[in-house]
């Protein structure tokens, strides 16, 4: 079914298209049929091949370093040989009161599970590390104090106290780590509380004063043959007259441009695992466009389109619901008496200004028709009139009445139109027209109370809308 809100218009979608995909228009060129030809455009589609393996190995790339340390505690439990190759990269490493808690842990647990027999020390020491979590917060400085939260709701739940600290404290004492209940208490430290404390690290700072991040260095590896690429295309496409300068092609490739300019934590502030390089992703989608892949601009704009057809149909339901309840709530007898001296003023202007062009314009065009109407109606009272069919049958009185009918009837209706006319200039007559005029609205309300035709009109108009609404959410 049919909605008010169609797509785009071609115009701004074409512009938005050579906004964002300024190169578009290059698909992928037929073989030609010489044998050199040919060789030349295997060569440019290898090329173009390996180019975009490039991009998507280096997009991959910049992906996994954008998402790094949200998924870091995933790579630890899954892959932690990822955890220690790229941990130096970002600058990363086990921080040193969280590490030093897991690995005191560690010991004292392996301690009482062998017999140690004076374990006051070592469980002291453990209360101690403890209320040093609390003091210090290791976790809010890698923007993980929401993870301590959770570490200290679960040693509350554990514990069955009020306080995380209480709970920490009871948790590592004599009363609750007895022989019988190690083994328990030992699980739930392992599978509860070590996965939160191993998620927390510690980040170096570089000597911009912003966390330390060498992603430039493995980004650096793909600049030089994306910087080639460019620098070859851009001659080729110059010679061949495809673009007027370098400029036009810069333009034209301007997401190409974010593979070499250097955006590196130590030139600008975006730093180089930024959102800025996920612009990369244009770039590959626009070589797998070139070769006939994908045509990545479809997708993005669709969406767009539903997207934006959507948010103006909810909108709209919205304008008419807000509609369909200012009808509900108004009154014309209340509105009618609600206006202001000027308001009436204007609606008196208003009235005497159509019955003037009424009478002065319209009325003249139809007074044939009016005379022709009102001459049949006389004749026919007439005809029905018992006193008029006696005088008809006198010899000469009879055709006097319908030889002079019409005159008369024409007679008194210009009458009518000079009087009405002329009523119009006079100041005394507007006045009287204008009292009567309110005594007519006044009357017509009470009538439209009465015959109930206000509350019908109100209930055809919001069935009307709804019949609207329902069209935009089908």
């Amino acid at each position: 079914m049919s909605t008010t809100t169609g797509p785009l218009p071609d115009s701004l979608r074409r512009k938005i298209i050579r906004t964002l995909f300024p190169g578009q228009a290059e698909g992928m060129r037929p073989m030609p049929t010489t044998l050199r030809g040919r060789l030349l455009w295997l060569l440019n589609q290898a090329s173009h091949w390996g180019i975009l393996l490039l991009a998507l190995i280096n997009l991959a790339l910049v992906v996994f370093d954008f998402t790094y340390l949200d998924l870091r505690h995933h790579y630890l439990s899954f892959a932690p040989g990822v955890v220690t190759l790229y941990d130096p990269i970002k600058g990363a490493s086990p921080h040193r009161i969280t590490q030093g808690y897991v690995d005191q842990a560690t010991t004292t647990f392996a301690k009482l599970a062998a017999g140690e027999k004076d374990t006051g020390p070592l469980l002291a020491t453990m209360r101690e590390r403890s209320l040093q979590l609390y003091q210090e917060d290791p976790f809010a400085g890698s923007g993980l104090s929401g993870v301590f939260e959770q570490l200290k709701n679960r040693m509350r739940r554990h514990a069955k106290v009020e306080s995380g600290k209480e709970g920490f404290l009871a948790f590592w004492s004599s009363q609750n780590l007895t022989p019988a209940r190690l083994a328990h208490e030992q699980a739930f430290f392992e599978h509860e509380l070590r996965p939160l404390l191993a998620r927390n690290y510690y980040r170096v700072l570089g000597e911009n004063g912003r966390p330390f991040d060498a992603f430039w260095k493995l980004d650096l590896f793909f600049i030089p043959f994306f910087a080639l690429d460019f620098l070859i295309r851009g001659a080729l496409d110059l010679r061949r007259g495809r673009y007027p300068s370098w400029k036009a092609f810069c333009y034209a490739r301007w997401y190409d441009l974010v593979y070499f300019i250097p955006l590196g934590q130590y030139v600008t502030p975006l730093g180089q695992s930024g959102w800025a390089h996920l612009i990369r992703g244009i770039s590959v989608g626009h070589r797998m466009r070139r070769l006939g892949l994908v045509n990545p601009i479809t997708f993005p704009q669709r969406f767009v389109d539903k997207g934006v057809n959507l948010a103006t149909d909810l909108v709209s339901v919205r304008l008419l619901t807000n509609y369909q309840e200012s009808i509900e709530r108004f009154d014309l007898d209340e509105a009618f008496h609600l206006l202001s001296p000027e308001q009436r003023e204007k609606l008196d202007v208003f009235v005497e200004r159509h019955l003037q062009a009424a009478v002065t314009r319209i009325l003249p065009r139809v007074i044939p028709d009016l005379q022709e109407m009102l001459t049949y109606s006389a004749q026919q009272a007439l005809n029905e009139s018992p006193t008029y069919q006696q005088v008809r049958a006198l010899p000469v009185v009879g055709s006097l009445t319908e030889r002079y009918l019409p005159d008369l009837v024409a007679e008194v209706v210009n009458g009518i139109q000079r009087g009405m006319a002329s009523a119009m200039e006079d100041p005394e007559h507007r006045e009287r027209s204008r009292q009567l005029g309110d005594k007519l609205v006044e009357l017509i309300l009470e009538e439209l109370r009465t015959l109930e035709t206000e509350k019908e009109i109100k209930q055809h108009l919001i069935a009307s809308l709804e019949q609207q609404k329902n069209k935009l959410l089908s």
